[in-house]
């Protein structure tokens, strides 16, 4: 997501489109609103779905670390997860493209 599920501003490089720059921020609000961190909910789903054999997560800061462990020992509340994926619908399977053209 490179930083699109994150209560931070997305920097003006980043190539997602505006329609789904929107929709993260309204899926931020939307985990907000349950009492979680959209980063929370990405992290405990990733961990959580058994299809996902792996994940990477960037961290900057020594806090950064402590908040995930604790976040990735706590289970992960559906509901929140239901109402941030319905905020994201719209936005199902949009992206961007990445990488040289020859690699695509």
């Amino acid at each position: 997501s490179m930083g699109l599920l994150t209560e931070r501003p997305v920097p003006d490089w980043h190539p997602a489109p505006a329609k789904l720059r929107d929709a993260c921020r309204s899926a931020a609000a939307v985990a907000r609103e349950h009492g979680h961190d959209i980063a929370e909910l990405a992290l405990q789903f990733a961990l959580d779905e058994p299809r996902i054999a792996s994940t990477v997560v960037g961290m900057a800061a020594r806090e950064d670390v402590k908040r995930n462990v604790e976040w990735s020992a706590e289970e992960l509340d559906l509901s929140a997860l239901k109402s941030v994926r319905a905020a994201l619908d719209p936005v199902r399977g949009l992206s961007w493209p990445s990488g040289l053209p020859e690699n695509r």
